[in-house]
């Protein structure tokens, strides 16, 4: 009896292996054939289980050559820190919160911080805060007059 056999486990059909198990081979005995058709798989569970562990790997490495692709080869050494070791070695650098922000504002866009703040203080929406603002101006407009 010959049957594809794959193992889900592991890996997804594009790389699993096809064995065939068999019946009978003409003069060995039942139980050495199941010897045989545990021994194939046997192989065919570990291949799929060093598959798996290397499609994990080469993602891995494509992450890891995209930050490096992104980067200038002067910041190469930022690629292999966590985003904690950047900040922490930031504020090592410097005090000067203020140059940090409008850095982070000439790279990720201006007001790039206000998306995160919203959500992490509450509020609605950040053109509220604008709308917000703006009838403050008015207010004080009005109050001066």
């Amino acid at each position: 009896m010959n049957m594809r056999v794959n193992n889900k486990r592991y890996i997804d059909d594009d790389y699993s292996i096809s064995v065939n198990f068999f019946d009978a081979i003409k003069g060995l005995s039942k139980e050495t054939t199941d010897i045989v058709n545990a021994k194939i798989d046997e192989v065919k569970t570990r291949s799929e289980m060093s598959i798996a562990k290397l499609i994990k790997a080469n993602e891995e490495l494509q992450v890891k050559i995209a930050k490096y692709a992104s980067l200038k080869p002067t910041n190469y050494l930022l690629a292999e820190m966590s985003y904690e070791q950047v900040v922490s070695g930031l504020a090592a650098l410097t005090d000067d919160i203020s140059m940090l922000y409008d850095l982070f504002e000439k790279y990720y866009g201006e007001k790039c911080f206000m998306p995160a703040m919203s959500m992490k203080h509450g509020f609605a929406d950040p053109g509220e805060i604008q709308t917000t603002k703006a009838q403050m101006q008015k207010l004080e407009r009005q109050s001066a007059k």
